[in-house]
């Protein structure tokens, strides 16, 4: 949709092109008086200040002709990880490659390996496997799966099965895959991604791109991220952009003349942060030309804040309903959700739509543009008010996708109160189930955790289930093979 300025952090409008190509984006600015009226920007746009990490991938494509490259791209929130990986997907569409991507979601709710999933399903949809690999894949590629024989077993075979479809999906496409931001992967995500860098049988064109925020750098993903060192992958690690850079990045986002004074403030305001610049350069455009620097807020989120408060007092509440679902929406569930009537929610969507803060990526979809600004939305929710939006969004869910275990586990446990503890404890107790037979233990082991709080929560006093569900803990955390915390 036109009006936003480009969510990616480096993507900005400019008047030229660079000799590797462009990213083609719609921008525009708003003014904080009228959320109709644009402020003008050009309309052709690069990626600014990532010439040097743009060659490292396309060099680390061109090796992936017949064996698979990994590369490793970490930053802070809002140096451009998506922005640089969006950025090499287009320029090599141009040279016939195709992408995925699969996104560790922020909230939770996502079954085991749904990364994977994500991937494998858009590979499936143009290469689909044969029937014997679709039966082995089918912990990751079907809807419902009932595991049968030796758990060990079948994970293994699964992992075998994916380095194998890939090598027959990929051998006359190459295909970009994008595993994103990694720093909340579950722990079945990170072993297939370690089975299949690691494995010296793993052939086909694939050029996997690994993105995570190296301050959020947890004990299982510190484990993956050693055993990935043994392949040697590129490593790319993002900082804040050059001055000239954010110069640059500031003038073509706002069409005003800024002096330079105002551009050096920025720099050092930001430490060349591609998402913080850009939401600063909102700012000092919705206030006006001749707004001082000194008036913008320090720290992102404060930006963003400020960003916020341009919207409708209705536009405002409907994205805080939006964030409980995580940085990607249902629009089927936002709508589920109750409170609002549809046109005020779709009148609060189309104004974040041309501020920039949410994008439609597919129909039926929305997603914050960055999760900086999902995060900002939902820590600022008091306790209660989000454990009351968890549990009507369960309650949409629950009507709209009853199948939907792990995201009505989710949302139930969060809403921490004595009239959902019954529901949060039976979905707690079937996504734990199904964690297990995804060979996600870890996670398993927190579902029954929770299983068993919400069931202290509920009143509930039947001693058999209570020692079913110590039983499932138990479980999890030996097949895991972690005993420290049983």
């Amino acid at each position: 949709m036109s009006g936003a300025l480009p969510p990616s952090g480096a993507l900005l409008p400019l008047g030229g092109s660079t000799a590797s190509g462009d990213l083609m984006a719609s921008g525009g600015l708003m003014t904080s008086g009228d959320p109709t009226q644009e402020v003008p920007v050009s309309r052709a746009t690069t990626l600014i200040g990532r010439a040097d990490e743009t060659a490292t991938l396309l060099t680390a494509a061109q090796r992936a002709d017949g064996r698979l490259a990994v590369a490793l791209v970490s930053g802070d929130p809002g140096e451009g990880k998506t922005a640089l990986t969006e950025h090499v997907r287009e320029l090599l569409a141009a040279q016939g490659w195709r992408a995925a991507w699969g996104r560790c979601p922020e909230s939770g709710g996502a079954p085991a390996g749904w990364p994977w999933t994500q991937m494998l399903r858009t590979l499936a949809a143009s290469s689909p496997p044969d029937e014997e690999t679709a039966r082995v894949l089918a912990p990751l590629l079907a809807d419902s799966y009932v595991p049968v024989g030796d758990q060990a077993a079948a994970k293994l075979m699964l992992h075998q099965a994916v380095v194998g479809y890939l090598a027959a999906a990929t051998a006359e496409t190459p295909w970009l895959l994008v595993l994103d931001d990694v720093h909340r992967a579950d722990e079945e995500t990170l072993a297939l991604l370690c089975h299949l860098a690691t494995d010296r049988d793993a052939t086909g064109r694939v050029l996997l791109v690994v993105t995570y925020r190296h301050n959020e750098v947890g004990d299982l993903l510190a484990d993956a991220l050693a055993r990935l060192a043994r392949v040697g992958p590129d490593r790319i690690e993002l900082t804040g952009l050059a001055p000239e850079a954010v110069a640059d990045l500031v003038r073509g986002a706002v069409s005003a003349p800024i002096d330079e004074d105002t551009v050096r403030a920025i720099v050092d305001r930001t430490a060349g942060n591609p998402f913080y610049v850009l939401e600063t350069a909102r700012v000092l455009a919705a206030e006006g030309a001749h707004a001082a620097v000194s008036e913008v807020p320090v720290g992102v989120r404060d930006v963003i804040r400020r960003h916020l408060t341009g919207l409708p007092t209705a536009a405002q509440e409907v994205l805080k309903q939006a964030c409980v679902l995580g940085r990607d929406i249902d629009v089927d569930v936002l709508l589920a959700q109750g409170g609002t009537d549809e046109d005020t929610v779709l009148d609060a969507v189309e104004s974040a739509l041309l501020t920039g803060l949410l994008v439609e990526p597919d129909a039926g979809q929305l997603r914050f543009t960055h999760a900086l600004v999902r995060d900002t939305l939902y820590e600022d929710l008091s306790q209660l008010r989000r454990a009351r939006m968890h549990a009507r969004t369960a309650e949409a869910i629950e009507a709209i996708r009853p199948r939907d275990v792990s995201a009505l586990a989710h949302h139930y446990l969060a809403s921490a109160s004595r009239a959902t503890a019954a529901k949060a404890t039976h979905y707690a107790r079937l996504a734990a189930l199904d964690a297990e037979i995804h060979f996600a233990y870890r996670e398993a082991a927190q579902l029954w955790r929770g299983a068993i709080v919400a069931f202290e929560r509920s009143g509930a006093t039947d001693d058999a289930a209570r020692k079913e569900l110590e039983a499932g803990v138990e479980r999890s955390l030996a097949q895991s093979g972690d005993h420290s915390q049983g």
